[in-house]
Formats: structure tokens, sequence, C-alpha cells
């Protein structure tokens, strides 16, 4: 369910379920679920603060082996765009990527 509220960008039930998974429900919840939901908690927050280091971290950990959304699919290109264009010396060329991932950013 927390993958779909995520796919759906509805964050805001997905930020519910995640804490009921911590909580309410840990003892039924796969622990490995737990954690990528976290992980995907983190990251849009790490996003949402401009680490974009960190949230590509968190996002690949979160998001291994999983189907992806479109829109987390563009969000893990923009980042590694951004790493790539950094570390080439050309920083300069990634103020799109950099404004797209403001507005893809989660709402908390």
């Amino acid at each position: 369910v927390f993958q779909f509220a995520t796919t759906m960008a509805d964050y805001h039930t997905a930020w519910k379920l995640e804490t009921q998974l911590a909580t309410t429900l840990r003892f039924q919840a796969d622990p490995e679920q737990v954690q990528r939901a976290h992980q995907y908690h983190e990251a849009q927050r790490a996003l949402a603060a401009r680490d974009y280091d960190r949230a590509a971290l968190l996002f690949h950990s979160a998001l291994e082996g999983q189907e992806l959304c479109d829109r987390d699919r563009m969000v893990l290109v923009f980042l590694t765009n951004i790493k790539k264009l950094t570390r080439e010396g050309h920083a300069e060329q990634t103020f799109n990527y950099r404004a797209a991932l403001a507005k893809l950013a989660a709402p908390e």
C-alpha cells in the first residue's frame, strides 16, 4: 500500500502508513518493507533539503529491486545527471535539473 501511495504521489497517506508500519503494525509488517518505507521518506526529505548525494543513496537503497514509477525514475535520472555534470566540472549546467527536483520533492 505504501508503494501505491507514493506512486500516486499521495505522500500524506504514504507518511501515515510509514508511521503505522513502524508502530502499530510493526509486528505484522515485513521489516524490509518498513526499512524501505523509512529510507524512501528520508530520501524525499534529503531531496527537499537539496542534499542530492544523500538523496541519491537513499533512493537507490529504498527502490532497489522495486518497480519504479515515472516520478521516481525521473528523480533518479536527474540526480545521476547532477552528479555526473558536477564531477565533470559542469555544475553550472545542473540548474534545470535542480529546479525540476525542487518541484518533484514530496511535501512533508
